[in-house]
């Protein structure tokens, strides 16, 4: 995996921190292994709200772009919550593509590049 991940519950945040370099070969596996312990987590710890935060480098081609979430937007996703802070600024325009498509898959998501704005988000009743 060519991927580092941590993920805690603090209160009532899934808090997720990834680091690596994004590879052609990887990231479509190295994505599902995450996401299914965020999943995981979220169901066993009864936590909706998801703080992903990605130091991860490199582009994210369309296609395992929405293989990605293709495959996920197959699983339960009904009452999480997720912000996404994307901290790699070379790869902000793909992360706005991937909330694009997982938008088609009603996954409640926002894109943010600090972790402040993303857990006021989270956070927010409201949204």
């Amino acid at each position: 995996m060519s991927y580092q991940h941590s993920i805690t519950v603090l209160e009532n945040v899934i808090h997720v921190d990834v680091s690596g370099i994004r590879t052609p070969e990887t990231i479509v596996q190295d994505s599902m292994v995450i996401w299914a312990e965020v999943l995981f987590t979220s169901r066993s710890a009864s936590v909706s709200n998801v703080l992903y935060v990605s130091h991860v480098t490199g582009k994210i081609p369309v296609l395992d772009a929405y293989d990605v979430i293709e495959k996920f937007g197959q699983q339960n996703w009904e009452g999480l919550k997720i912000a996404y802070v994307a901290l790699d600024e070379s790869s902000r325009e793909d992360v706005m593509m991937l909330k694009a498509i997982a938008s088609l898959y009603t996954i409640h998501c926002q894109m943010f590049t600090t972790e402040k704005d993303a857990l006021e988000w989270l956070t927010d009743p409201i949204t």
